[in-house]
Protein backbone atom coordinates (compact mmCIF):
# COMPACT_ATOMS: atom_id res chain seq x y z
CA UNK A 1 0.00 0.00 0.00
CA UNK A 2 1.02 3.68 -0.59
CA UNK A 3 -0.19 7.06 -1.55
CA UNK A 4 1.50 7.10 -4.80
CA UNK A 5 -0.77 8.41 -7.45
CA UNK A 6 0.12 7.76 -11.42
CA UNK A 7 -0.12 10.68 -13.39
CA UNK A 8 -1.90 8.22 -16.15
CA UNK A 9 -4.63 8.22 -13.64
CA UNK A 10 -4.70 11.54 -12.37
CA UNK A 11 -4.71 12.46 -16.25
CA UNK A 12 -8.09 11.04 -16.74
CA UNK A 13 -10.05 13.14 -14.86
CA UNK A 14 -12.24 16.49 -15.91
CA UNK A 15 -10.20 19.62 -14.67
CA UNK A 16 -13.48 20.51 -13.25
CA UNK A 17 -13.77 17.74 -10.64
CA UNK A 18 -10.54 17.41 -9.48
CA UNK A 19 -10.48 19.45 -6.48
CA UNK A 20 -13.87 17.00 -5.69
CA UNK A 21 -11.14 13.56 -6.28
CA UNK A 22 -9.23 12.45 -3.11
CA UNK A 23 -6.89 9.37 -3.10
CA UNK A 24 -7.43 7.34 -0.26
CA UNK A 25 -4.78 4.00 -0.96
CA UNK A 26 -2.73 2.99 -4.01
CA UNK A 27 -2.16 -0.54 -4.21
CA UNK A 28 1.17 -1.59 -5.89
CA UNK A 29 1.01 -5.10 -7.10
CA UNK A 30 4.16 -7.12 -8.38
CA UNK A 31 3.70 -8.18 -12.43
CA UNK A 32 0.66 -5.06 -12.60
CA UNK A 33 0.30 -1.68 -12.72
CA UNK A 34 -0.54 0.44 -9.32
CA UNK A 35 -4.70 0.60 -8.43
CA UNK A 36 -5.67 3.30 -7.10
CA UNK A 37 -8.88 4.04 -4.76
CA UNK A 38 -10.69 7.53 -4.56
CA UNK A 39 -13.22 9.08 -3.12
CA UNK A 40 -15.11 11.64 -4.99
CA UNK A 41 -17.63 14.38 -3.42
CA UNK A 42 -17.31 12.61 -0.21
CA UNK A 43 -20.13 10.15 -1.36
CA UNK A 44 -18.49 7.66 -4.83
CA UNK A 45 -15.72 5.04 -4.08
CA UNK A 46 -13.70 4.70 -7.29
CA UNK A 47 -11.47 2.11 -8.09
CA UNK A 48 -8.99 2.54 -11.33
CA UNK A 49 -7.18 -0.39 -12.80
CA UNK A 50 -4.92 -0.08 -16.02
CA UNK A 51 -5.55 -2.98 -18.04
CA UNK A 52 -3.54 -2.41 -21.04
CA UNK A 53 -0.64 0.23 -21.74
CA UNK A 54 -0.66 -0.55 -25.41
CA UNK A 55 -4.40 -1.24 -27.03
CA UNK A 56 -5.30 -0.71 -30.09
CA UNK A 57 -9.34 -2.33 -30.47
CA UNK A 58 -12.79 -0.42 -30.65
CA UNK A 59 -14.34 -0.92 -27.25
CA UNK A 60 -17.81 -0.64 -29.64
CA UNK A 61 -16.19 -3.89 -31.35
CA UNK A 62 -14.44 -5.53 -28.31
CA UNK A 63 -16.74 -6.12 -25.57
CA UNK A 64 -19.26 -9.09 -25.54
CA UNK A 65 -21.67 -8.57 -23.04
CA UNK A 66 -24.04 -11.40 -21.08
CA UNK A 67 -26.15 -11.66 -18.07
CA UNK A 68 -25.18 -14.38 -15.53
CA UNK A 69 -24.53 -14.82 -11.92
CA UNK A 70 -20.66 -15.49 -11.68
CA UNK A 71 -18.61 -17.43 -9.06
CA UNK A 72 -14.78 -17.13 -8.15
CA UNK A 73 -12.55 -19.02 -10.43
CA UNK A 74 -11.13 -21.81 -8.43
CA UNK A 75 -7.04 -22.20 -8.21
CA UNK A 76 -6.58 -18.68 -9.35
CA UNK A 77 -4.50 -16.72 -7.38
CA UNK A 78 -6.33 -13.04 -7.32
CA UNK A 79 -5.36 -9.41 -5.42
CA UNK A 80 -7.98 -8.64 -3.75
CA UNK A 81 -9.38 -4.83 -3.20
CA UNK A 82 -12.57 -3.38 -1.66
CA UNK A 83 -14.86 -0.46 -2.17
CA UNK A 84 -17.55 0.21 0.14
CA UNK A 85 -17.68 -3.81 1.02
CA UNK A 86 -17.54 -4.66 -3.02
CA UNK A 87 -14.74 -6.88 -3.63
CA UNK A 88 -12.91 -6.52 -6.12
CA UNK A 89 -10.61 -9.32 -7.30
CA UNK A 90 -7.87 -9.14 -9.92
CA UNK A 91 -5.82 -12.29 -11.64
CA UNK A 92 -2.29 -12.37 -10.41
CA UNK A 93 -0.54 -14.16 -13.16
CA UNK A 94 0.15 -12.51 -16.29
CA UNK A 95 2.04 -13.54 -19.27
CA UNK A 96 2.33 -12.07 -22.60
CA UNK A 97 -0.89 -13.76 -23.65
CA UNK A 98 -2.93 -12.42 -21.38
CA UNK A 99 -3.54 -9.03 -23.25
CA UNK A 100 -7.09 -7.52 -23.98
CA UNK A 101 -8.19 -7.94 -27.31
CA UNK A 102 -11.74 -8.99 -26.80
CA UNK A 103 -13.37 -9.07 -23.21
CA UNK A 104 -16.35 -11.03 -22.14
CA UNK A 105 -17.97 -9.68 -19.56
CA UNK A 106 -20.65 -11.44 -17.39
CA UNK A 107 -23.26 -9.29 -15.24
CA UNK A 108 -24.75 -10.73 -12.09
CA UNK A 109 -27.43 -8.53 -10.65
CA UNK A 110 -30.35 -6.51 -12.06
CA UNK A 111 -31.25 -3.37 -13.27
CA UNK A 112 -28.84 -2.93 -16.19
CA UNK A 113 -28.53 -0.08 -18.04
CA UNK A 114 -25.80 0.73 -20.76
CA UNK A 115 -24.48 4.05 -21.12
CA UNK A 116 -22.43 5.50 -23.64
CA UNK A 117 -20.32 2.68 -25.65
CA UNK A 118 -18.05 4.17 -28.65
CA UNK A 119 -14.45 3.14 -29.76
CA UNK A 120 -12.97 4.87 -26.61
CA UNK A 121 -15.52 4.86 -23.60
CA UNK A 122 -17.88 1.68 -22.34
CA UNK A 123 -20.35 2.74 -19.61
CA UNK A 124 -22.37 0.66 -17.72
CA UNK A 125 -24.62 0.53 -14.49
CA UNK A 126 -26.54 -1.59 -12.83
CA UNK A 127 -27.15 -3.26 -9.06
CA UNK A 128 -24.38 -5.57 -8.80
CA UNK A 129 -24.27 -8.95 -6.78
CA UNK A 130 -21.20 -10.07 -8.83
CA UNK A 131 -19.37 -9.84 -12.35
CA UNK A 132 -16.55 -11.29 -14.01
CA UNK A 133 -14.49 -10.58 -16.66
CA UNK A 134 -12.19 -12.59 -19.41
CA UNK A 135 -10.03 -11.84 -22.66
CA UNK A 136 -11.12 -15.06 -23.58
CA UNK A 137 -14.57 -16.52 -24.03
CA UNK A 138 -12.94 -20.08 -22.32
CA UNK A 139 -10.08 -18.28 -20.46
CA UNK A 140 -8.97 -17.78 -17.01
CA UNK A 141 -11.24 -14.84 -15.13
CA UNK A 142 -8.84 -11.55 -15.21
CA UNK A 143 -11.46 -9.87 -12.74
CA UNK A 144 -13.91 -11.00 -10.17
CA UNK A 145 -16.55 -8.76 -8.47
CA UNK A 146 -18.60 -9.45 -5.54
CA UNK A 147 -21.15 -7.00 -3.91
CA UNK A 148 -21.56 -8.90 -1.13
CA UNK A 149 -25.25 -8.69 -1.34
CA UNK A 150 -26.68 -6.28 -4.43
CA UNK A 151 -25.10 -2.52 -4.48
CA UNK A 152 -25.01 -0.42 -7.59
CA UNK A 153 -22.18 -0.27 -9.28
CA UNK A 154 -20.75 1.30 -12.48
CA UNK A 155 -18.16 -0.10 -14.44
CA UNK A 156 -16.05 2.13 -17.05
CA UNK A 157 -13.87 1.02 -19.80
CA UNK A 158 -11.49 3.81 -20.94
CA UNK A 159 -9.13 4.11 -23.80
CA UNK A 160 -6.92 6.61 -23.64
CA UNK A 161 -3.67 7.35 -25.46
CA UNK A 162 -3.33 3.94 -26.37
CA UNK A 163 -4.09 2.67 -23.28
CA UNK A 164 -7.14 0.55 -21.41
CA UNK A 165 -8.32 1.83 -18.06
CA UNK A 166 -11.13 -0.33 -16.07
CA UNK A 167 -13.05 1.78 -13.03
CA UNK A 168 -15.44 1.27 -10.70
CA UNK A 169 -17.74 3.64 -9.08
CA UNK A 170 -19.91 2.84 -6.08
CA UNK A 171 -22.02 4.83 -3.82
CA UNK A 172 -19.89 5.46 0.13
CA UNK A 173 -23.20 4.99 1.63
CA UNK A 174 -25.94 2.65 0.97
CA UNK A 175 -27.98 5.59 1.09
CA UNK A 176 -26.27 7.71 -0.97
CA UNK A 177 -28.70 7.95 -4.45
CA UNK A 178 -26.54 6.91 -7.48
CA UNK A 179 -26.64 9.01 -10.45
CA UNK A 180 -26.34 7.84 -13.63
CA UNK A 181 -24.08 10.67 -14.86
CA UNK A 182 -21.77 10.44 -12.25
CA UNK A 183 -19.49 8.29 -14.28
CA UNK A 184 -19.40 10.38 -17.18
CA UNK A 185 -18.89 13.56 -15.82
CA UNK A 186 -15.21 12.44 -13.96
CA UNK A 187 -13.82 11.67 -17.34
CA UNK A 188 -12.39 12.96 -20.11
Amino acid sequence: MSHTLPDYYSNLFQQKVKDKIHLTTSLEHIGRDTVCNFLYDRQYCIALYRLSRSYDFSLQNSLRESFSENGVEVGTAFYVNQINFVGIQHRVLVTDNDKPSNMFISFGGSGFSKGEKNDTIADYLFECRNLSIKYKVNGHQEVFVDANGDKPLEIMFLKKEKKLFLAFITTKKDSTPFHRTIGTSLFK
